[in-house]
């Protein structure tokens, strides 16, 4: 069954096998309307880039992680526009998760690209593959909390 309207699906439970998938049709949860993700009213249309605080908040979040974060910052400072961030409406933990389903992606290929290495026991294939499989498990605890609520 596909649902005929988006505001038709139905999350499963957190936590459970197929959490951030609609239980009637399967499809990926679109994270606004996810029970789990508390909504705001307030959605500016533009908003001007704060890199001071864009830095802040990534050293906050990296230190409660035992990271540093800076190399974050400073890779992500320059791949995003000077701004300011056009917001239009934009649903940013919705361009999130996509992001991560992207690099999902890339990370599972690599781990594929790397496996015939790994199962010969090649040490570069071996490298290659761990590193992809230990930032896998990383994007996958990301997504998750993508979907739950602070307590």
């Amino acid at each position: 069954m596909i649902c005929a309207d988006p505001s038709d699906h139905q999350d499963h439970p957190s936590g459970s096998v197929g959490y951030g998938t609609c239980v009637r049709c399967g499809r990926p949860m679109p994270i606004a309307q996810s029970a789990h993700i508390a909504q705001t009213a307030y959605i500016p249309t533009d908003m001007d880039r704060d890199r001071g605080l864009e830095g802040d908040l990534t050293t906050v979040a990296a230190q409660s992680a035992g990271r540093d974060g800076r190399g974050l910052s400073l890779f992500a400072d320059r791949r995003a526009e000077p701004g300011p961030v056009r917001m239009d409406g934009r649903d940013l933990m919705h361009e999130a998760a996509e992001e991560l389903a992207d690099c999902r992606n890339y990370l599972v290929w690599r781990a594929q690209e790397m496996y015939p290495g790994f199962l010969a026991g090649d040490a570069q294939a071996c490298g290659e593959y761990d590193r992809a499989m230990r930032t896998l498990a990383a994007v996958v605890v990301a997504f998750d909390e993508m979907h739950t609520r602070s307590t």
